[in-house]
């Protein structure tokens, strides 16, 4: 056989051996072959495994495809180059020189603006009772609030949060005012003040994407959570931004109530459902039955087959080909404001420990890139929390959320175990990428 190029003749003396640290796993007929530093992978049929067990530093290029050309003859002609591109370009063997790309944040691109601290509804699990209660304040000083960060941070997406924003008399005033300097907004409510077709028709004009809060197609249960009423008017809540043509999602907590209706709930909002498992914080302290371990979270979204509800890393796995992902948005890519003008590093820190500055006395550039808070907590990553930076799937979670984890009093660089679960989702969505 010829294999006479320039790039056969350079590659003919090489021997390739698989990174020291190399991750095999084998799964319903699949071989995984993952570097975890880079990170880079394959995944293999089964069948391919006698040309890889080759890869040991022990065989040159000419022997593996001599191989290759005597056992595998009739799929020679594609699998000599597809091995040739494995060995010049894969960070799975020694040598070779992909450097790992790590995601740096010039600037905040997701702002979330606490609108307001009250509510309509009193649900029995909601994380913000644990923070202080700020007093709403004018829509001017929300407009100067914003000016600055766009000033700052060029055209970040906002989110509208609370409470409940739709409380507010000019929400829509100032999504107005956000959408004219082109930035993008996300409203999330819970939908109960979504009661006419004009007040969807403003939603749906105004916001990219909205997102519902909702548990349960079960009024017992939606009751129990949420309060009287609640489940139909979401479902009118739904229909109307859809009939809107607006981009709508459902959120929706996972209790050990819920678990078993999720494919039927997923079904009923056409799929546009996003699922994260009930975190013991705030009003949920208190009720400890509704809580699952991530090995129940993990079983509750693959009882229909691995990706019918499970599609985070499925549908993206890809993007972290050599590009690790080291740290959550916390303090980098994400920045929170509350109506008092404070700054936090995430939406779901609204303490006063967490407070970096504030926008009635500081410029959000120098809060942003000065605050002793931001710096320290920028500092945290995969690679220097004590559980995590030996985890083969570490530069894929990028460990994480560090708020979640924070207030559900394992520290801010410690772990939940809810680490199994990550894990799980990875690997699975590892196994079946194929290439």
């Amino acid at each position: 056989m010829r294999y006479g190029s320039r790039l056969w003749r350079s590659l003919s003396p090489y021997k390739p051996a698989f990174v020291d640290d190399i991750y095999i796993h084998s799964e319903d007929s699949r071989i995984l072959y993952l570097n975890p530093t880079a990170p880079d992978w394959i995944t293999i049929n089964e069948k391919y495994k006698p040309i890889f067990d080759l890869f040991n530093g022990k065989n040159c290029i000419k022997v593996i495809f001599s191989y290759i050309n005597t056992n595998f003859s009739d799929e020679k002609d594609i699998l000599i180059p597809q091995v040739k591109e494995l060995f010049e370009n894969s960070s799975l063997f020694k040598g070779n020189s992909n450097k790992p790309k790590n995601k740096q944040y010039k600037l905040p691109n997701s702002i979330y603006l606490t609108l307001t601290d009250y509510c309509n509804i009193n649900c029995i699990y909601c994380y913000a009772t644990e923070r202080n209660k700020n007093e709403n304040i004018s829509l001017e000083k929300w407009k100067y609030y914003v000016a600055s960060i766009i000033d700052f941070a060029k055209e970040p997406i906002f989110t509208f949060t609370g409470g409940e924003p739709l409380l507010l008399p000019y929400v829509f005033e100032l999504a107005n005012f956000i959408r004219e300097k082109n930035c993008k907004i996300i409203l999330l409510t819970n939908g109960t003040l979504i009661t006419s077709n004009e007040i969807a028709r403003k939603i749906a004009k105004l916001f990219d994407l909205v997102k519902i809060s909702l548990d349960s197609l079960d009024e017992n249960i939606c009751k129990i959570f949420r309060g009287d009423g609640v489940l139909e008017s979401v479902k009118n809540a739904f229909q109307l931004l859809r009939s809107n043509d607006c981009n709508v999602n459902i959120l929706a907590t996972v209790t050990s109530m819920t678990c078993e209706q999720l494919d039927e709930f997923s079904k009923y909002f056409e799929n546009n459902v996003n699922f994260q498992p009930l975190y013991v914080i705030g009003r949920a302290r208190h009720n400890n039955s509704l809580y699952i371990t991530g090995e129940q979270y993990y079983n509750a979204l693959t009882k229909n087959g691995k990706f019918n509800l499970l599609h985070e890393y499925h549908n993206k796995i890809f993007n972290f080909r050599n590009n690790p992902c080291k740290r959550c948005a916390l303090a980098d890519a994400e920045l929170s404001i509350d109506p008092n003008g404070n700054v936090f590093p995430c939406h779901m820190l609204h303490y006063d420990d967490f407070i970096c500055g504030n926008l009635n006395h500081q410029n959000i550039k120098d809060i942003y890139r000065k605050s002793k808070k931001m710096i320290e907590l920028r500092k945290i990553n995969v690679d220097n929390i004590p559980k995590c930076k030996n985890c083969i799937f570490r530069n894929f979670c990028g460990a994480a959320c560090r708020a979640r984890i924070d207030i559900t009093k394992f520290g801010i660089t410690g772990n939940d175990d809810f680490c199994s679960f990550e894990q799980k989702q990875i690997l699975d969505a590892l196994m079946f990428s194929y290439g």
